[in-house]
């Protein structure tokens, strides 16, 4: 057997034990989504924001050492092109939290933000559509 094969098989071997524990791990978040879904979800979001900032960090590494190139760049670009690889899975991943939305913020909650005073006072920003009303008036106004 050669030194290639070799490789190939452990790295199959390692795939077939990640899958697992990927398979075991969702099943236990499948079990705390329904034991307490609030709290599950304040869970995920701070999982996924170590991951998406790294991912996020790769990506301005990857932009600075193409804008210096650097030789130290050169070495570590394809782990941060790895990185940065994970993007588009993230932007699916992001789909529990944008669905959870009220679940996880007392100001994404109709609700809420009507029965608290304070929350109303920050009604201007502290809501969903914030970003689009703010693009739709500066659209607006050109």
């Amino acid at each position: 057997m050669s030194l290639a094969e070799s490789r190939l098989m452990r790295l199959d071997s390692f795939q077939q034990r990640s899958f697992v524990v990927g398979v075991v791990a969702s099943a236990a978040c499948a079990v705390g989504a329904a034991s307490n879904l609030e709290q599950f979800l304040r869970s995920y979001l701070a999982g996924y924001l170590l991951w998406w900032g790294i991912a996020v960090g790769c990506l301005g590494l990857t932009m600075l050492t193409h804008l210096i190139s650097s030789d130290w760049g050169r070495a570590a670009r394809p782990y941060f092109v790895a990185g940065i690889g994970t993007l588009p899975l993230l932007a699916i991943l992001f789909l529990p939290v944008a669905l959870g939305l009220d679940r996880i913020y007392e100001w994404a909650n109709d609700d809420l933000m009507r029965a608290d005073p304070l929350l109303q006072k920050k009604a201007a920003y502290l809501n969903r559509d914030f970003l689009d009303r703010k693009s739709t008036r500066l659209n607006s106004s050109h």
